[in-house]
């Protein structure tokens, strides 16, 4: 048995692609339905990202998981990973965060303009006010969904926290 690609044409346009098969229906179902499960695995496999924080591996987690298109970018702080310094200032500490968050989500094939939804976590939320010229300048064009709450943070240095979620690919606004 085997399958070839041809031209369809339809009332919605030409398709190209169309798989067809030279064995009675059933036999193609079951064949079709061997790829699709192969397809599936390999597009829901699993790729972790890691920034070199000892966070990480202390605790057990990746900065980053990718499945399929979808990347999921844990909370990331101000900490300079390469140092493991962080800045005293809310601001320094946000271009941080967002310096972190690019890396992670260019480790994975994207940008800040692929990120549909954000987090961010604030020892203060007064200070909220002075961080937004910097995540206006990141996700400004991009908009993504977002919410902003209060709570405390595994360290007291740390002011703030960007959790965000990107879809690759998706990074052009409608």
């Amino acid at each position: 048995f085997f399958f070839s690609s041809r031209r369809r044409h339809t009332r919605y346009g030409t398709v190209t692609g169309v798989q067809t098969c030279a064995l009675p229906i059933s036999a193609c179902v079951v064949r079709a339905r061997g790829r699709l499960d192969e397809i599936v695995r390999m597009v829901m496999v699993r790729r972790w990202i890691s920034s070199g924080s000892t966070f990480e591996q202390d605790i057990g987690y990746s900065r980053a998981v990718v499945v399929g298109n979808h990347v999921f970018v844990s909370g990331t702080t101000g900490f300079d990973y390469a140092t493991m310094t962080i800045a005293v200032d809310v601001v320094a500490q946000v271009q941080q965060c967002l310096r972190n968050l690019e890396a992670a989500l260019a480790q994975a094939g994207g940008t800040l303009r692929d990120v549909v939804r954000v987090r961010y976590i604030l020892q203060d939320a007064a200070e909220f006010p002075a961080t937004w010229p910097e995540l206006r300048r990141a996700f400004g064009e991009v908009r993504p969904a977002a919410t902003m709450f209060e709570a405390k943070l595994a360290d007291p240095r740390m002011r703030i926290e960007i959790e965000a979620d990107a879809i690759l690919g998706s990074g052009t606004a409608h």
